[in-house]
């Protein structure tokens, strides 16, 4: 916001806290702190999200958030598209852990609606720009084999066939971003083995005054605190290269992702591509936003 001077902002967030605690964060601890105006229009999950756009400040606000799931994401761009709110008078930001097609007719996402095709997306689509943390996509080099034994191709290759082909996950949406799920779960995997070891041997190294017993992860107790640092020590040993890139923790126990990457749709060959921008180093009481790939102000918004 404060790069390009942006003082005004619409959020469009859909009503599940992996998106409601995204924009509560923005209005409570950016926002408010700054002086800047947020409109924020929440949906709750099954609705129609099209009613947003039966407000004033729908036209008022040129900069708009969708925070959501990727099908209101495309029945509100299709909706704006017929509403002339098309770039460059105005800007859509968006997730990017989308998948790569969500915005064709022929998607899980699209609306069924004959009159959203995929000229029409890709029209309201090119200009608009797309967040996410660096450490929520997978490796670019499909091909390097990480600590799962996976490359990050074959298992996006079995869990987009899983999806879209096995009846137990039907109902479930194919996202970007999980591999962040299944990096996870080797996270815990790695980090309780490492706990095990370390109890088996009787090191305690880091722990040595913290109260409480030496007994087995299976006699895990919350009042226990010295096996509770030891599992805490534990995690903060944990690294190894995974899905989407290397895995390890800070001493607040978050992995230690402090860039966001920046993004924008653009059209290519009759298509729609995302090419990457900028990022957002964020620091201890600070962020910086820097162009990458040659690109600036002008051929950003140009």
């Amino acid at each position: 916001m404060r790069e390009f001077g942006w003082q005004q902002l619409s959020v469009i967030t859909q009503d599940e806290s992996l998106f409601t605690r995204v924009t509560d964060d923005l209005e409570n601890n950016i926002f408010k702190t700054k002086g800047w105006i947020l409109d924020r229009y929440d949906v709750p999950t099954g609705q129609d999200p099209l009613h947003y756009f039966d407000r004033n400040e729908a036209q008022t606000f040129k900069i708009i958030h969708i925070n959501a799931y990727p099908n209101i994401a495309y029945t509100v761009l299709c909706e704006a598209y017929y509403r002339g709110m098309v770039a460059p008078t105005f800007l859509w930001i968006l997730p990017l852990w989308y998948s790569a097609d969500w915005w064709r007719s022929n998607s899980t996402y699209s609306s069924n609606n004959v009159s959203c095709t995929n000229q029409v997306m890709m029209q309201v689509l090119v200009g608009s720009i797309g967040i996410v943390p660096d450490g929520y996509l997978t490796l670019e080099n499909e091909s390097v084999v990480t600590f799962s034994g996976l490359t990050p191709r074959m298992y996006l290759d079995n869990y987009t066939d899983l999806i879209l082909n096995d009846p137990l996950y039907e109902n479930l949406m194919l996202l970007s971003l999980s591999g962040v799920a299944f990096d996870g779960v080797w996270a815990i995997a790695v980090g309780l083995d490492l706990a095990s070891q370390r109890l088996s041997s009787g090191n305690v190294s880091g722990c040595e005054d913290v109260p409480g017993n030496l007994v087995p992860l299976e006699q895990f107790d919350y009042t226990n605190m010295k096996l509770g640092c030891i599992i805490r020590q534990s995690f903060s040993e944990v690294n190894f290269l995974g899905l989407t890139g290397q895995i390890s923790f800070n001493e607040k126990g978050s992995r230690n992702d402090s860039v966001v990457l920046f993004q924008q749709y653009r059209a290519a060959n009759g298509t729609i591509i995302r090419a990457s921008v900028g990022t957002v180093t964020v620091l201890l009481n600070k962020a910086y936003f820097t162009f990458q790939n040659g690109e600036s102000n002008t051929t950003l918004w140009n």
